[in-house]
Formats: C-alpha cells, sequence, structure tokens
C-alpha cells in the first residue's frame, strides 16, 4: 500500500539528460543479456512442461487416440497412428454427409386420408356480359354519360385499322370501366336479376349471396354459404343453382367470354364491322356465366382465368359439377417460405363499385365507403404488386387487376380509359405495350421490383400460407335442357323478391301465374363434393438441428469418442499449453527487439567514428 501511495504523490524526476552513449550502450546490453536470459528460462520451461501436459491431457481425455499414441512406441505406435487417420477420415466424411443432408431441409410429409369434412368453397358467378343495351340506351343523365364513353371506345377500338386484332369487344370492354365505377349505384347486375334458385341440402340460400367488385367482369355475385359440415356427397346433395338470362327484351351487351383466346373474344363478325348494336331478339351465342371457386373470406382480384378450377356456363344447360378438396400443412422452409394464417395481413383493396361487399365491416353508409378487404392469399399478393407496378410504370391502372388501396389517392385513372384526356388516347399503343411487359412477367421478378408500401398489400415476396385448403373441379359435364319450365318451381324466389320489395329488373317476363320460363333463357347448376371427407397433408421437418445433434453424437462415439466432456477438456489443454508458450514468446519478442535496437546504435556510433577519423 504504501508503495502505491508513493508511486502516486512522488515527486516527479527528469531523466537525467547527462549520461554518456557508453553508460547507455552498457545499459542496452545490460537489457538485452537479461532477456536473453529469461527467454532461454521461458524455452527450457516449456520444453520440459508441454509432455507433461500433453500426457495429462492423453490419459484423462475421452479421446482414447492421443492415449494410445502416447503411451506406445515402436510399430505398436505406428498401428495406433494408422488406425486413429482412419477412424479420423471416416468421423469427417460421416459428419460431412449427415450436415449435407441437414441443410438440404428434407421435408417429411403425412397424408391422411378422408382426414377432415369437406366445407364448400366460396363460389363465385361473373356474367359476360356488364349490362344491358337498354341499361345503356335509358333516357337519363348516367345512360346518355355511359353511351358516349362507349360511342368513343367503338370508334377507338373498331375503326382503328390496326387494332382489329386486337378482339374490340374486350377493349370496349375495359374502356368503359371507370365510366361504370362512377355510375355503379344505379348501373350493373343485382342478384335477383339472374338468380332465381339456390339450396344447399334442401335449404334455401339466396340470401347468403353477395355483390363482389372484379375489373374484368365489373361486378360478380359470391355465394358463402354458412352451412356447417358434414355435407352428403354425390349428385343432388350439393348446392342447386338456377340463373336466368335476365330483362325480357333486352339484350346483353360487351358479351366476352374470357375462358376464350383474346383474339376470339369479340362476338361480332368480321365482316359486319357497322353492325355494332346487336339485334334485341337474337341472344348471344357465348352469353352466359363463368364460376369460379376459391377459399372462403377471398377474392381473386386477378382474371379467374388464372385460377385451375373455373368452368363457363352457357344458357340453355345444365351443368353437373364434382368438386375435391385438400388440406395443406405446410411448413416454413428457406426454399419455399409460408407464413401461418394468424399472421398475414387482410388485403385491402380500394372499393369503387358502390354496391359491393367484402369482410369489411364499416360504421359509413355502404355508397361512402372506399375500402374492401378480404383474407391474404398468395396470388391476390401478387396482383396488388403488379397493379402497383403498372401504375408505376405506366402512369395507369390495368384493368386486369383490382386497385389497391394504398394507391386510393392517385385517382381512378385506367390504361384503356378513353373519356378522360386525350394523351391517354394518343399514347395508346406505348401504353399498352408497357401493361403487357408487366403482365408477362414472372412472378420472381414481379416480387423482385415491388415492396409493399402498408400491410393490405401483401407480404414481402408474396409468400405462401402455410395452412390453405385447395378446390378442384374433379369432373363436370353439361346437357342442353330440352324443355320449359313453370314459374312456380321457382316460389322461394317470389316469396324473397316479394319480401325485399319491387326493386328487381327481372320481373317483365316471369311471373308467379304466367307461362312457363324458356329453357333457352337458364342456366341449371348442380354443384357437390365427390367425397364427404378432405385428405390432409401435413409437412413437417424430416430432419431436425434436435436429430442433427444425436446423430453427431453417435458418430463420433463410434469414431472418435468425442463427447460435450471433450469439448472442456480440450479448453483445458489449451489454456495450459497458452500458459507455458505465451511466456516464452512475450520474451522471445522483447530479447529480438531489444537486439536489434543495440545493432542499431552500434552501427550509428561506428557511423560518427568513422566520421571523425
Amino acid at each position: 500500500m504504501g508503495n502505491l501511495v508513493n508511486r502516486i504523490f512522488r515527486r516527479y524526476v527528469p531523466p537525467d539528460t547527462n549520461t554518456s552513449a557508453v553508460s547507455l550502450i552498457q545499459e542496452n546490453l545490460e537489457k538485452e543479456k537479461l532477456y536473453r536470459q529469461q527467454r532461454n528460462f521461458a524455452r527450457l520451461r516449456l520444453r520440459l512442461l508441454r509432455w507433461l501436459v500433453w500426457m495429462d491431457f492423453a490419459g484423462t481425455t475421452t479421446l482414447h487416440g492421443p492415449a494410445h499414441i502416447s503411451t506406445t512406441r515402436g510399430l505398436t505406435r505406428m498401428f495406433y497412428c494408422i488406425v486413429v487417420m482412419i477412424c479420423a477420415s471416416l468421423f469427417f466424411f460421416h459428419c460431412y454427409t449427415l450436415l449435407l443432408f441437414y441443410f438440404q431441409y428434407p421435408i417429411l410429409t403425412a397424408i391422411k386420408y378422408e382426414n377432415m369434412d369437406f366445407r364448400y368453397p366460396d363460389i363465385t358467378l361473373c356474367p359476360h356480359s356488364p349490362f344491358t343495351v337498354s341499361q345503356l340506351y335509358e333516357h337519363n343523365e348516367t345512360a346518355e354519360m355511359m353511351e358516349k364513353i362507349y360511342t368513343m371506345a367503338k370508334e377507338k377500338w373498331w375503326k382503328n385499322l390496326d387494332l382489329l386484332n386486337l378482339s374490340p369487344n374486350a377493349n370496349i370492354k375495359k374502356s368503359m370501366l371507370g365510366g361504370f365505377y362512377r355510375n355503379s349505384l344505379t348501373l350493373g347486375k343485382r342478384v335477383f336479376d339472374h338468380v332465381l334458385f339456390c339450396e344447399l341440402n334442401g335449404v334455401d340460400c339466396l340470401d347468403q349471396f353477395i355483390l363482389t367488385e372484379h375489373p374484368v367482369y365489373y361486378r360478380c355475385f359470391t355465394l358463402r354459404l354458412k352451412s356447417n359440415p358434414p355435407f352428403p356427397a354425390g349428385p343432388t346433395h350439393g348446392v342447386q343453382i338456377v340463373l336466368h338470362r335476365g330483362l325480357a327484351y333486352s339484350q346483353s351487351l360487351l358479351v366476352v367470354d374470357e375462358s376464350e383466346p383474346f383474339l376470339v373474344q369479340s362476338n361480332v363478325p368480321a365482316d359486319n364491322l357497322t353492325g355494332l348494336e346487336t339485334n334485341n331478339s337474337t341472344p348471344h351465342p357465348k352469353d352466359g356465366f363463368y364460376i369460379a371457386f376459391h377459399e372462403p373470406r377471398t377474392i381473386p382480384n386477378y382474371p379467374l382465368q388464372n385460377l385451375p378450377n373455373g368452368l363457363t356456363l352457357r344458357f340453355g344447360q345444365f351443368t353437373r359439377i364434382g368438386l375435391t378438396s385438400l388440406d395443406m400443412q405446410s411448413i416454413n422452409i428457406k426454399q419455399r417460405p409460408c407464413v401461418p394464417s394468424s399472421k398475414t395481413p387482410k388485403i385491402q383493396l380500394t372499393r369503387n363499385d358502390r354496391m359491393s361487399e367484402s369482410n369489411f365491416r364499416s360504421d359509413k353508409p355502404m355508397a361512402e365507403e372506399t375500402l374492401s378487404e378480404f383474407e391474404y392469399t398468395k396470388q391476390s399478393c401478387l396482383a396488388n404488386f403488379r397493379q402497383i407496378l403498372t401504375k408505376r410504370r405506366c402512369d395507369c391502372f390495368s384493368e386486369s387487376y383490382s386497385i389497391p388501396y394504398s394507391e386510393r389517392h392517385v385517382g381512378l385513372k385506367y390504361c384503356l380509359s378513353v373519356d378522360q384526356t386525350t394523351s391517354n388516347i394518343i399514347k395508346m399503343p406505348e401504353i399498352m405495350a408497357c401493361v403487357e411487359k408487366i403482365e408477362n412477367m414472372t412472378d420472381a421478378e414481379i416480387v423482385a421490383e415491388v415492396e409493399p408500401s402498408m400491410p393490405g398489400d401483401g407480404l414481402s415476396l408474396c409468400p405462401l400460407r402455410c395452412d390453405y385448403r385447395e378446390f378442384h373441379v374433379d369432373l363436370h359435364y353439361s346437357s342442353n335442357l330440352k324443355q320449359d319450365f313453370d314459374a312456380e318451381n321457382f316460389i322461394t324466389y317470389f316469396q324473397r323478391k316479394k319480401m325485399v320489395g319491387e326493386n328487381s329488373t327481372l320481373n317483365s317476363r316471369i311471373h308467379l301465374n304466367g307461362s312457363k320460363i324458356n329453357s333457352s333463357d337458364l342456366i341449371f347448376l348442380d354443384i357437390s363434393p365427390i367425397s364427404e371427407s378432405v385428405n390432409q397433408i401435413i409437412e413437417d421437418r424430416a430432419y431436425s438441428l434436435i436429430q442433427l445433434l444425436s446423430e453427431l453424437g453417435g458418430v463420433s462415439g463410434l469414431y472418435v469418442g468425442i463427447t460435450i466432456y471433450t469439448i472442456a477438456e480440450v479448453i483445458d489443454y489449451a489454456v495450459r499449453f497458452l500458459m507455458i508458450y505465451i511466456p516464452y514468446l512475450w520474451y522471445q519478442f522483447r530479447y529480438k527487439r531489444q537486439k536489434k535496437m543495440n545493432r542499431s546504435f552500434q552501427r550509428l556510433m561506428e557511423n560518427i567514428r568513422q566520421g571523425e577519423e
């Protein structure tokens, strides 16, 4: 303690600058000699103790190879060296195989047959025609504006000979989408205009339809069944739906069958380009509905033809559809990431059709709400990303996808719109090329370009949901209806219509005590599951980290005898060896440094001496 106090409070004594060069040389030579002695002592200590440290480690460690090599001599030592080399080689090879297998992320798939009850998907019915000629040519402000847009679109897509091979009616339909949305409260088809009958196992389901917005079809009818399983399987045990053509003596306008190739969707003969207004007395042969099956509470905000389980329905036909379902329980792996449903955000879309509904419930009046919300799917996320990228690069919205809610503030400007700005019409070929380029991009390219700005857009990279259910059309067949039907067969429809009021346009040709309903105006649907139960596929990691450690422990015990204690023994050996090796290195360093300094000083003195001579 006293030495510490003296070191702190002692008076500073400056170094003696009068010391002669000879005394400095002598002092440095003494230091060199001292460091050499300390180095030699540390080296001797290292040579004496390193073998003892090694033998102590070899005698106590679980590694049997060092013990055998250290305690034997001659041919016996050579024999054990060969054995240790072979065992070590086999150990490293076996460990490499186990690690390689682990990092390949093997998946164990369990298939449980008939393990869950069948649940009906959401059934979306989309008319091939968005509205009728009578709606377009009514004498009111809305009809006049829509007629003006229709005339402008015809001039654009029919009169331009360079664009005749681009399905003009389909492009006219796209050009009128913005006008339809601006007048959606008074325009468009409704459920009671077309759905006459709906039953699930004898229980009425007419009140379970909702109107959904779809950019390709304008407005669709989605049947969201609320009944609980189990459901009987087989024909006539599922959902029966009857669809009607609609208002009498009013021709459907812009009938486009989206399931056909784009070049043949126009439905107007090529040799009669002037006859754009169709004959009201002759129905379109392609008029009908497109039906799609998708997961409950989701929405296909992209072309329905991207779904593998959609069908085209024609009027005058009976169609029977057999559904199968598959429940998936996936796991999240690096090569195919997925997200549990509990952690996925809702897909939020801009609500342009003021008559549409969604999962979102708001306190606002229905006509004023601008948000629609549905469950997350990978396809919906990708559709949002494509729309965002289209807006970013083409400065407009594509008519093939719904608009994300995050883009609601930029205005309703569609790429094929003909009624907003003349610059949009002038740049139409350039805009169409831009839109087509984005539509042809792969999913990987899309997710690499777009990051969601808010959770409602989707998730980054658009992963799958880990738990989802697939629906497939296992079989279907159609036959022509050959007899007309009495209106009494659809008594439930008339009761429902009377209860909601006379707000439906479907009242000019169907009457309770009137004539029979023409079979050419009807579509009969019979949708049922093939089986009452659903197969379940459950994925799990085939090789976990615990299993890898267990395998490595067994391999090490088989070949080299490594355990967890071996790690502690190796650390103990390393510390003890460094305690005798580091002092040698330190004194060796100080000795060499002092020796180098002395030689430099001696050289300097010799040069001075030679200069004086």
